[in-house]
């Protein structure tokens, strides 16, 4: 996962990282998490039930980055 975020800089991790905690917090479920992360067209496929564990994970990351 280090490697998928560590392309983004400055603004553009600052956005991503305020994107994925407005996804987090929302009432998002797994099925519509899944159809979000569908649309971004990323070869990486996860468990709808996981995928929020997984946002979480680089949320973190992002976080511990800035």
């Amino acid at each position: 996962m280090s490697s998928a975020i560590s392309v983004f800089r400055g603004e553009d991790r600052r956005r991503l990282r305020d994107f994925i905690g407005q996804v987090l917090e929302s009432d998002l479920s797994p099925d519509e998490l899944s159809k979000l992360w569908g649309l971004t067209r990323s070869d990486w496929r996860f468990d709808p039930r996981s995928l929020r564990i997984i946002l979480a994970l680089a949320h973190d990351r992002l976080r511990k980055g800035l």
